[in-house]
This record gives structure tokens, C-alpha cells and sequence, in this order.
């Protein structure tokens, strides 16, 4: 009987240091993905427009959000429950909570620009400028540390010490000698819950009224149509990649005694959070115009540096 439980026990480990392995390769792909899409944007003439700079803040939340976890994963590896294993946990949850509601309000943004632009296309470029945008992004990242600060002092005020700050024995988390704050748990549920109708209805009077425009013009508008399924894609990742968890962890929560194949499904969900930080960048890189533009002029850039480092040495 102990050998079997000791072999499933390690069975499981296993599928779940493999998960965490491509989760993490997936991770550092998308921080490449970022990165570069950052780089290609900022060496465009024109990336000062609203809904670029939308995009660039994005994808370096996306990149941090990666880094965190990157961090994270060198840590349990390589002294898991030692010195210093707790803080680390800490901070880890602090930062993933902070840089998720950036990447939220963020996403949140990309959508009302988008709204905006479609349905008041006269009035746009004097309702969103670069000016606002900026300070849009201000507020977003304000507001994103206040949350989380004040879910931190609500999380220590109203619980006891024995559960503000949880582990595997006492609390939804799956994960052994893992510790979190308790309350951040429902700051994921609840923007979730509420981003899943609101979102997807203001994509759809989007979608609705690019589809009314090109009909009543009696003409095709790629580029518009084009720009309405960017950002639905984004939004769709987003949910997929943060949504299915959120409902699981209820259960997570009312079942203590879980089987076997739950679990590994509940942490296979749970690290698709970093998946999204591919997807978004992937997304933009691949279907977006001024991202390939910026792409183009980044690689001239790099040839032309190139060239001018072999003629110093050539002498040519």
C-alpha cells in the first residue's frame, strides 16, 4: 500500500515538474516575444499613438509578469522550503497580483480604445490623446498597487494569523509547502467574473458596428475588421488562459478530498496564467501591421549597424 501511494506520489511530481518545464519554456518564449515586440514598436515614427503605446505597456506587463515567474521557478528548484522560501513566496504573490491587475486594466483599456475608435471614429482623435494615454497608464498601475495594498491590509486585519497567510493544508492552493496571501484569490475570481460578460458584449457592438460600416459604405475595411479580431483574440486568450481556474478553485475549496486526476488538472490551469504572456505578443507580432512595420525597420536597423561594425574592422 505504501509503495503504491509512494509511486503515485512520485508519479505526480513528475507530471508536475514537466508541466512547470513547459510552462517555463512557453514563459521565456514569451518573454522574447515582448521583448522584441517592445523593441519593434518603439523604433516606429509614429509609436507615440494611443493605441500603440496600449500595446507596448502591455506587452512589458506581460514580460514582468513572465520575469516574476521566472524568478519563482529558480527559487523552488533550487532551495524549495528552505531560508528565505516563505519571503520569497510572498513577494512572488504580491507582484503576480499587482502586474495581473496592470495586465487586466490594460487589456480593459485596449478594448474601450477600441470601442471609442468604432463608434465615434470623428471624435476619436480628439477624445484619445497621447497625453491621456499616459496618464491612463499612470492610473492603471496606481490603482493596481492600491488594490493589492489594500487586499493586504484586509487580508491581516480580518483574518486570524493562523489563516492570513495560506498553505496546502488549510486552503485552496494545490501546491505543497506553498504560501500566499488568502485574499488576492478572489481579486482574480471577481475581475474575471465580471470581465467575461463585459468584455465580450463591448467586443460584440465592436464587431456589430464594423460590420454595419462596411456594409452601409458597400465596402470592404480590412484594416478595421482586422484590428476588432486583434483584440478579440487578446481578450480571448486572457480569459481562457486566467478564466478556467477561477471556477475550479471552488471546487478546490468545497472538495478537500480531491482525486488524483483533479489535481493534476487543477495545476496544469493554474500555470496557464503564464501562457498568456506568449499569446498576447505572438497575437500582435503576427496579424498586426504596425508591429511587422516596426519588425522591418528594427531588422534594417540591425543590418545596417552590423555592416557599419565588419567596415571598421575591414577598413572598408
Amino acid at each position: 500500500m505504501d509503495e503504491n501511494f509512494t509511486a503515485t506520489e512520485y508519479a505526480d511530481e513528475v507530471i508536475q515538474d514537466v508541466t512547470n518545464g513547459l510552462v517555463f519554456i512557453v514563459s521565456m518564449a514569451g518573454m522574447v516575444l515582448n521583448i522584441t515586440t517592445v523593441l519593434a514598436l518603439v523604433h516606429l515614427p509614429w509609436s507615440s499613438k494611443p493605441n500603440l503605446r496600449l500595446v507596448l505597456s502591455l506587452c512589458v506587463a506581460n514580460f514582468i509578469f513572465s520575469l516574476n515567474f521566472f524568478i519563482y521557478m529558480i527559487t523552488y528548484y533550487s532551495n524549495p522550503s528552505g531560508s528565505g522560501y516563505v519571503s520569497t513566496c510572498l513577494l512572488f504573490e504580491v507582484l503576480k497580483c499587482v502586474i495581473y491587475l496592470y495586465i487586466y486594466f490594460n487589456i480593459v483599456s485596449i478594448v474601450l480604445d477600441l470601442y471609442l475608435a468604432v463608434t465615434n471614429p470623428l471624435g476619436y482623435a480628439s477624445i484619445v490623446t497621447t497625453g491621456r494615454t499616459n496618464k491612463l497608464l499612470v492610473i492603471n498601475a496606481f490603482i493596481s498597487i492600491l488594490i493589492a495594498s489594500l487586499t493586504i491590509v484586509f487580508n491581516y486585519v480580518t483574518l486570524p494569523d493562523s489563516n492570513s497567510v495560506q498553505t496546502h493544508e488549510n486552503s485552496c492552493s494545490i501546491y505543497s509547502e506553498f504560501f500566499y496571501i488568502r485574499s488576492f484569490n478572489w481579486i482574480f475570481k471577481v475581475s474575471i467574473f465580471i470581465s467575461i460578460p463585459v468584455l465580450i458584449v463591448l467586443l460584440i457592438i465592436i464587431f456589430l458596428a464594423v460590420k454595419a460600416t462596411n456594409s452601409s459604405a458597400n465596402r470592404r475595411q480590412p484594416s478595421n475588421t482586422r484590428g476588432v479580431i486583434n483584440v478579440m483574440l487578446v481578450v480571448f486568450c486572457f480569459l481562457v488562459c486566467f478564466g478556467p481556474y477561477q471556477f475550479i478553485s471552488f471546487y478546490i475549496q468545497e472538495s478537500p478530498n480531491r482525486n488524483r486526476s483533479f489535481l493534476i488538472t487543477a495545476k496544469f490551469l493554474d500555470r496557464l496564467y503564464y501562457v498568456n504572456a506568449f499569446f498576447s505578443p505572438l497575437i500582435y507580432s503576427t496579424r498586426m501591421s504596425d508591429v511587422k512595420k516596426g519588425y522591418t525597420l528594427l531588422f534594417k536597423k540591425c543590418v545596417s549597424a552590423a555592416s557599419d561594425y565588419q567596415s571598421v574592422f575591414t577598413g572598408d
